[in-house]
């Protein structure tokens, strides 16, 4: 397999594993994107701050800060750990007609709880990525002579969106099958098709199921109703939204 670089240098190898997040390269030259997938937009700036300086900001320092959207569509979030601070935001594409717009509303209520107080002029400026969950519209992940990891291949968890864990715990995964295929000198798509078996085995397979189906169902009116609820009681929103969307520890909640 010859392989050609952006800067035009070429290399030879008996495969490659595409690592390049949502607009992967290798994906785009081996895979087909279905037209309806869902993707999701973000904006984020994580900038180097001093505890000292968070921990007069936030009565939660160290902890991760969750902000539903109104609608549901998305969420923003306020993380500080250690000396760093992250904030950001993200939305589903197909219900998000300008994000800045989303961005800015979020902002304003972060000034309006003091998180913000003297750091603004400090704050690295915003950037934007996009990708897609791991839901029931599936990405090819293998192929003859190709892995591909993380978001390239949308892995993404499908309710918060947290794209690192699945990144290398799919990066693991590329490397044994690569491991295997180097030693037994077979590059073939069969072959390297145990790699999305070990991915679908840790993360299920991608399909439609009959409670997804089902609530596509009830109205989006109804839908909003009962996710607002969920996040007013406490144990419900421990449950159902940190631990069971998330993955959170009840140890670290």
């Amino acid at each position: 397999m010859r392989l050609v670089a952006e800067d035009g240098k070429s290399f030879t190898s008996k495969m490659v594993i595409g690592a390049g997040g949502t607009g992967c390269p290798v994906a785009r030259k081996w895979t087909i994107r279905r037209e309806n997938e869902s993707i999701i937009q973000a904006a984020e700036s994580e900038t180097k701050l001093g505890a000292e300086i968070l921990k007069k900001l936030t009565p939660h320092y160290g902890t991760t800060e969750l902000f539903p959207e109104d609608d549901f569509y998305g969420y923003a979030w306020y993380v500080t750990k250690g000396d760093w601070v992250n904030i950001g935001i993200g939305r589903f594409n197909h219900r998000t007609h300008n994000l800045n717009t989303h961005l800015d509303s979020f902002m304003n209520k972060l000034r309006g709880l003091g998180r913000l107080d003297g750091i603004e002029n400090k704050m690295t400026p915003f950037g934007r990525h996009a990708y897609k969950l791991y839901d029931e519209i599936p990405r090819q992940k293998s192929g003859d002579r190709f892995l591909l990891v993380g978001d390239s291949a949308g892995f993404a968890s499908k309710w918060a969106g947290e794209g690192i864990k699945p990144a290398v715990q799919t990066g693991l995964f590329a490397a044994q099958t690569a491991d295997l295929a180097l030693k037994s000198g077979d590059f073939s798509a069969a072959f390297l098709n145990r790699y999305t078996d070990l991915c679908e085995s840790r993360y299920g397979k991608q399909r439609n199921t009959l409670m997804g189906s089902l609530l596509s169902y009830i109205p989006e009116r109804l839908t909003r109703k009962i996710v607002r609820q969920i996040c007013v009681r406490d144990t419900l929103r421990k449950k159902l939204i940190f631990e069971a969307a998330f993955g959170f520890e009840t140890t670290s909640l």
